[in-house]
């Protein structure tokens, strides 16, 4: 029965040690490092949507880590997978600036022919919902 007891007085100085630790080292000023890697800075709108979104469920090598010279098809089909299944907080109208910046940065696509599918992608998403259904 004495081992019993001395293993319950173990577990509650380890119990006790991890609920003191943390608070132990924030008084002591303890700063924990940020994330080293980041996504390829940009001017490109994308660049902040991707860094304040994407960041939040993987690290910027998942980007990294995708085949070389995607396409913008490829990086609108990735980005609309993290939408639809695995609910990325991303509204419609944030993808094709996301696609653009990923296509250029990672993709390698020229930036003008980016830019231009991104204006044909935000004028598809501004036609009303009855010109996309006709089929006249």
């Amino acid at each position: 029965m004495k081992y019993v007891s001395t293993r319950k007085k173990m577990l509650r100085w380890v119990v006790y040690g991890c609920s003191v630790l943390p608070i132990a080292a924030f008084g002591a000023g303890v700063e924990f490092p940020q994330e080293a890697g980041g996504y390829k800075p940009s001017d490109l709108p994308g660049y902040k949507i991707a860094s304040g979104l994407c960041l939040m469920c993987h690290s910027s090598q998942y980007v990294s880590s995708q085949p070389p010279q995607s396409s913008p098809k490829y990086w609108s089909a990735t980005i609309h997978k993290m939408k639809d299944v695995y609910k990325a907080p991303l509204q419609d109208d944030m993808i094709p600036a996301v696609v653009e910046y990923l296509s250029v940065e990672y993709g390698g696509q020229d930036r003008a022919a980016a830019h231009a599918d991104y204006e044909k992608a935000m004028a598809a998403l501004k036609k009303p919902a009855s010109d996309k259904t006709s089929t006249k």
